[in-house]
């Protein structure tokens, strides 16, 4: 099939004439072997003139309390937000649940609410800013790119910390290695490899440290 140029809609059928709709039933009935009124014909033609315009302006429709919407393939608007149906439903307000779902986000809750990417091979975009700048309230895990200290940086809990394994401290102080005091699962220092840790240290029962051969575990 060709494309079909959109037609201008602006200027709709009878919307300065006669109209009047005929009843219910006649409606169900449709046309017969008769001549109608010209106020009915206008009504139709009207009709399907408003619906059209009404989707070219709207895009997709407004949710309502009488349509029956289907599941997996119908889409709607409510309250500014696009919902689509995952159930087969009747006068349900789309809310977050078992028979809607949000379709799609609008820039705020993006930009918000998500770390940005360049592209699929590229690079997250990390939240930057100074020191001053930090969250708050940071909760555990939370990373930024600290321009101050020219570090990314991660919230453990109690402090801001490098990233990576690196010293941490006070303000922009890099003094501390800090480490854990039980070890709770089986590890093994690879071949080829030396660790060290601050003592003391406990091994829990059960717990066993492997140090492979020309490997070396220092405990100071």
């Amino acid at each position: 099939m060709a494309n079909i140029n959109k037609p201008n809609m602006t200027n709709l059928w009878a919307s300065a004439g006669a109209i009047i709709a005929p009843s219910d039933s006649k409606v169900q009935q449709g046309w017969t072997a008769e001549i109608p009124p010209h106020q009915w014909e206008n009504y139709v033609q009207n009709r399907q003139d408003n619906a059209i315009a009404y989707l070219f302006q709207h895009g997709i429709a407004q949710w309502d309390a009488i349509t029956e919407y289907q599941a997996g393939t119908s889409f709607v608007q409510n309250a500014g937000l696009v919902w689509k149906a995952l159930t087969t439903n009747t006068n349900i307000t789309p809310v977050e649940g078992t028979d809607w779902t949000r379709f799609g986000f609008t820039l705020a809750e993006v930009s918000t609410g998500y770390v940005a990417k360049t592209s699929d091979t590229g690079s997250a975009k990390m939240p930057t800013g100074t020191t001053a700048q930090r969250d708050p309230t940071p909760q555990v895990g939370w990373q930024r790119f600290n321009t101050t200290t020219g570090k990314p940086e991660v919230w453990n809990g109690t402090a801001w910390g490098s990233m990576g394994g690196g010293a941490t401290g006070g303000g922009t102080d890099e003094i501390f290695y800090l480490n854990n005091q039980v070890i709770t699962t089986n590890y093994t220092v690879a071949s080829g490899k030396n660790a060290g840790t601050f003592g003391t240290v406990t091994i829990n029962d059960g717990i066993v440290v492997t140090v492979s051969d020309g490997s070396v575990w220092s405990v100071v």
